[in-house]
């Protein structure tokens, strides 16, 4: 106890380890001729005569990799030589919790397994009745966890359910009989149905390759009736294939008066997370600003006003909408998006991110088999 150790090397479990092996890695990777990405410092990509060649996604101490003949041989080996690499596992594996296959045309993810872990909370028929009491310290704690559960599957392979689950975390610090009700009502729509996410082989052809965003919003429909949702999915997408990039369904961080300003600020979100995707591809590819152009961004709304809003020369009466009308329309003037543009509700693969109501059908088949024909 009255001894200070002066350590030399950093030790496994004291608060700087994480941060001494990350910048050991990073080093490595820098020396071998790998190159960070500027806005996600955990991928390192490998370019070669111009072309990338492999890139490298670290968690601690979790390496998932994919290259040619030329990054495995400049790149892997040397990787090998430096670190003891406790198992290497090709084609078909685990990591970070997603089951990862690659097969002929595709890859698929998905989290089956940890799926069939997550089971509901059981009540007794007695306490299904009691919806408006207040859970029990024990329920509370089995809420909270299988809330933490449901938040985890949702944002890495099920998008489906991710309004149910958002709609549960406003009441997690104090839930209710009916909210664990609800909760288990979440589990129960996460067993019926199985996703694999498909993601198809693009092939070496990528001139025609486009973003895709869908963006959503709805009014006051949180459990306090007050708080409004806004979501959204973006996919790359070439010709009919389609893999999806990122998806959210969050709530609104300002009460808003009409659905106009929900569906405003889900466009601008939206168009926020599809231009950094856009840039992170262009760097990773390492594309020049013409074929970066070739690039374009699609952003597609259910809401007419909003597209009208847009698209008119006229001014709002609504200050903040004009603000964020504003930064559309100038989004589309400096060509960092190529439109936004109106398609009806039943094309919006954004909705059931924002209403319980929603079917998730249309966007589970483009999800599941990597086709998008919901536009044509």
């Amino acid at each position: 106890k009255e001894t200070v150790w002066k350590l030399n090397k950093p030790v496994y479990g004291l608060n700087d380890a994480a941060r001494c092996w990350f910048m050991t890695v990073k080093k490595k990777l820098i020396e071998f001729g790998c190159k960070p990405l500027k806005l996600d410092n955990s991928v390192y990509v490998y370019h070669k005569d111009g072309k990338i060649s492999g890139f490298i996604v670290i968690h601690v101490d979790d390496f998932l990799v994919a290259g040619d003949k030329d990054f495995q041989k400049d790149i892997l080996r040397k990787l090998e030589d430096a670190f003891l690499i406790g198992s290497r596992k090709e084609r078909e594996f685990k990591y970070i919790g997603w089951k990862v296959a690659q097969n002929p045309g595709k890859i698929s993810i998905d989290q089956l397994d940890y799926q069939q872990m997550i089971k509901a909370i059981a009540l007794s028929p007695e306490r299904k009745e009691q919806k408006e009491y207040e859970a029990s310290d024990q329920e509370k704690k089995m809420f909270q966890e299988l809330l933490g559960k449901l938040q985890w599957i949702s944002s890495q392979s099920r998008p489906d359910v991710r309004f149910g689950v958002l709609e549960c975390s406003v009441r997690a610090s104090k839930p209710t009989v009916k909210d664990i009700i609800s909760i288990n009502r979440v589990v129960k729509r996460l067993q019926k149905q199985s996703l694999k996410l498909c993601y198809p082989n693009f092939h070496a052809d990528l001139s025609s390759i486009k973003i895709y965003g869908f963006a959503d919003a709805a009014l006051s429909n949180l459990p306090d009736k007050i708080s409004s949702t806004h979501g959204h999915i973006i996919f790359l997408v070439n010709e009919n294939q389609a893999s999806p990039l990122a998806w959210c369904s969050k709530k609104i961080k300002r009460v808003v008066k009409q659905i106009l300003n929900g569906e405003c600020i889900a466009a601008c979100a939206c168009i926020d997370e599809a231009m950094l995707l856009k840039e992170t591809i262009v760097e990773a590819l390492n594309l020049n600003q013409t074929k970066a152009d070739h690039i374009p961004i699609f952003i597609f709304t259910d809401s007419k006003s909003l597209y009208d809003n847009v698209h008119s020369t006229n001014q709002s009466c609504d200050l903040k909408l004009r603000r964020e009308v504003q930064s559309i329309r100038q989004h589309i003037e400096l060509k960092e998006i190529e439109d936004l543009i109106w398609i009806p509700s039943n094309l919006q693969l954004a909705d059931c991110l924002t209403k319980s109501t929603a079917s998730p059908d249309a966007l589970m088949a483009v999800l599941s088999t990597g086709v998008m024909n919901v536009l044509k």
